[in-house]
């Protein structure tokens, strides 16, 4: 993940303003579609957008998010507040995602938690020189929560189907 990470540093996103205008972009549209579905806009008026902006909104945000969060990348704000923001950020995402119903949206939000969850656990693992028991045990738990998750759908959605 952090050598991907790299490339797409090096590639993409070439300074910070590049890296800001596409999380602001997908915050914005995010935020528009949560207003207008709160509103009580009538869902025959947001289906055609409604995959896209949870899908693709959700993709560019954690993108950008896990970039901005990793030891490569530079920033003026340190490396603690940005993972603590990320955190704050993504648990809101799927906590919204769930209760409006934007199930591509909270998938996202979860995805990129998990990414994000694993690189900080690799970062943490790389410091001490655990490595191997590191992809050992991560290995060992992916493969466990998989089978779990796939026999057992409900779990994840019960999580976040609080309000019903």
């Amino acid at each position: 993940l952090s050598l991907i990470e790299a490339t797409v540093l090096t590639r993409r996103f070439k300074s910070e303003a590049s890296l800001t205008r596409t999380a602001t972009a997908a915050s914005i549209l995010l935020a528009a579609f949560f207003a207008l579905k709160s509103a009580g806009v009538e869902a025959l008026w947001l289906a055609p957008f409604s995959s896209g902006v949870s899908v693709f909104g959700g993709v560019a945000l954690g993108l950008a998010g896990l970039i901005w969060t990793s030891s490569f990348y530079k920033s003026d704000i340190s490396y603690t507040i940005r993972n603590a923001l990320f955190f704050g950020g993504t648990t809101l995402v799927a906590f919204l995602g769930a209760y409006l119903n934007a199930a591509g949206l909270r998938n996202a939000a979860i995805t990129y938690f998990i990414l994000w969850a694993s690189e900080i656990l690799l970062t943490i693992s790389k410091e001490f020189e655990v490595l191997f028991p590191y992809i050992f045990v991560a290995s060992i738990c992916l493969y466990q929560a998989t089978l779990y998750l796939r026999t057992n759908p409900e779990f994840i959605y019960s999580m976040f189907n609080i309000f019903q």
